[in-house]
C-alpha cells in the first residue's frame, strides 16, 4: 500500500486521484456504477461537481452519499435541504439515483473518511477505485488541493467489499435521514454547536460609501485653506485632510435596512460580536441588499465611469495649475475607476455598507469544543446580565430549556417587529 501526498502543490489532489483510477476502469459506459461518499465535512456544491465529472467517465447509476450530523447545523437545515434538492435534481436530469444520510455517533463526530466507485455485475462487485484518507469532500480537501491531505488508493476487490460492508454498517447504526431533536438533547457540546450555527455574528463598521467612491486629490498649502470654496462646493467636492469629489450620482441608493431596533431586539451580545438569529437577519437584510447592489451597479456602470473620466480629467488639470491641488499620477482617474468597479463586484462589501455591519457565520467547527464552550458562555453571560428581554433573548432561553432549535423560527411577535423595522 503506497500513502500518496494529496494536494495542488504535490501535483494531484484527492479529486484527480479517484477520477485518474476510475479511468483505468474496463467497460467503463457498459456496467453499472455507484459513487460511495463517506466524509465527516461535505460541501455539496462540490458533491455535486463530483458527480457529473464521475458521470463523465463512467456509467454512473447512483450515488450514496453519508456525512456527519453535526453538517445539517453548520448548514442550518432549510440551506442543507435546498442544497441537498439541488443535488437531487441535478442526479435527476442526468438519471442517477441519490440516497443520503446524516450520521449521528454517541459522542463527537463521525470523522471518518472514504470514497469508492464499484464497478457491479450482477449486484456483485466486479471492480472499482476505493480513496482512503484524511480529506473531507469539500473544495479545499477533496477538489482544489488547497489543502494538504494523506491517502491511500486501492482497486483490490476484498478492500472494495470491506469498505462497502463498513459503509453499510455505519448508515445502519448511526445513519438518519431526517433532523431529531433527540440528537441534539443527550449531546451538550452538539447542542450549543447547534445554536451557534443557528445564527450569524455581526460586527459593525463605522465606514460610508462616500468616502469609498470619491475621487480624492493631495491639498496644496494646507494651511490656508479655511473653508471649501462655494465655487468647489458647487462641484461635488468636499474638503477634510484631502479634496474630494463626488461624480457618482448616487442619492437614489435605497435606504440603510437595519434601523436601530432590529439590533436591540434581535441580537445578543457574545465574544465574536451580536449574534442574531439567521432567519431574522436573512428576512430583513437580503431583499433590501438585492435592490440595494442593482441600484449601485446601474448608477456605476462601465460608460458612466468612462464619460466621468473624460470630465473630470479636464476639471483636474486646472486645480493642479490653479494651485489647488498636487500633481496626480498619469492614471489617477483610471485606478478611481477600477476601485469603483471592484467595489461593485464586491457585493459582500456592499452589502455591508449598506447595512452597516457584516454577518459572519459560526467560525468554528463542531471539533472545536474548547471554542464553542467559550464562546457559548459568552452567550449565557449576556443572557444572565440583562435586565431586558428581547425577541432573540426569550428564544434562546426557550431553546436551552427544550434542547430544541425550533423558537428561534419567527413567530408572529417577531414578524410584526421585523415588519416596524422594515
Amino acid at each position: 500500500m503506497k500513502v500518496l501526498l494529496l494536494s495542488k502543490k504535490h501535483g494531484i489532489t484527492p479529486r484527480d486521484a479517484l477520477l485518474t483510477d476510475v479511468e483505468a476502469l474496463d467497460k467503463r459506459q457498459q456496467r453499472r456504477h455507484e459513487l460511495w461518499i463517506l466524509s465527516c465535512y461535505v460541501d455539496l456544491k462540490a458533491v455535486q461537481t463530483l458527480v457529473r465529472e464521475l458521470a463523465e467517465r463512467v456509467r454512473l447509476v447512483e450515488v450514496y452519499l453519508a456525512f456527519d450530523y453535526s453538517e445539517v447545523y453548520r448548514y442550518g437545515p432549510r440551506k442543507l435541504n435546498r442544497q441537498l434538492g439541488d443535488l437531487r435534481q441535478s442526479c435527476t436530469k442526468q438519471g442517477i439515483e441519490l440516497d443520503c444520510c446524516f450520521l449521528a455517533a454517541p459522542s463527537g463526530l463521525v470523522h471518518a473518511k472514504g470514497y469508492a466507485v464499484f464497478q457491479r455485475v450482477e449486484e456483485e462487485i466486479a471492480d472499482g477505485v476505493l480513496l482512503l484518507g484524511s480529506a473531507n469532500l469539500t473544495s479545499p480537501g477533496f477538489m482544489d488541493g488547497r489543502n494538504v491531505e494523506l491517502g491511500t488508493l486501492t482497486r483490490q476487490i476484498t478492500h472494495l467489499r470491506s469498505f462497502e460492508q463498513t459503509f453499510d454498517a455505519l448508515w445502519e447504526d448511526l445513519g438518519k435521514d431526517e433532523i431529531d431533536d433527540s440528537v441534539l438533547a443527550r449531546d451538550r457540546d452538539l447542542f450549543n454547536f447547534a445554536l451557534l450555527s443557528s445564527g450569524v455574528f455581526l460586527h459593525q463598521w463605522d465606514g460610508n460609501l462616500r468616502q469609498l467612491v470619491g475621487i480624492r486629490y493631495k491639498i496644496v498649502n494646507e494651511e490656508k485653506w479655511s473653508q471649501l470654496p462655494d465655487g468647489l462646493k458647487a462641484e461635488g467636492f468636499e474638503l477634510s485632510k484631502t479634496l474630494t469629489r463626488q461624480v457618482l450620482k448616487l442619492d437614489e441608493l435605497p435606504r440603510r435596512s437595519l434601523p436601530g431596533d432590529f439590533i436591540r431586539n434581535f441580537t445578543i451580545d457574545t465574544a465574536l460580536g451580536r449574534w442574531c438569529p439567521a432567519e431574522a437577519w436573512n428576512t430583513v437584510v437580503h431583499p433590501e441588499s438585492d435592490a440595494y447592489l442593482e441600484a449601485f451597479r446601474a448608477a456605476t456602470a462601465d460608460q458612466i465611469l468612462d464619460d466621468q473620466i473624460r470630465e473630470a480629467s479636464i476639471r483636474q488639470e486646472q486645480l493642479i495649475r490653479e494651485g489647488f491641488i498636487a500633481p496626480v499620477d498619469s492614471d489617477h482617474l483610471e485606478s478611481w475607476a477600477r476601485r469603483i468597479k471592484n467595489l461593485r463586484d464586491s457585493p459582500e462589501r456592499l452589502a455591508r455598507l449598506h447595512t452597516g455591519y457584516e454577518a459572519f457565520p459560526m467560525p468554528f467547527d463542531a471539533q472545536c469544543k474548547k471554542e464553542i464552550e467559550d464562546l457559548f458562555e459568552s452567550l449565557e453571560v449576556s443572557l444572565d446580565s440583562r435586565t431586558h428581554t428581547n425577541w432573540a433573548t426569550r428564544a434562546v432561553r426557550a431553546c436551552i430549556t427544550s434542547k430544541k432549535l425550533d423558537p428561534l423560527t419567527l413567530d408572529e411577535k417577531a414578524a410584526k417587529l421585523l415588519k416596524q423595522n422594515g
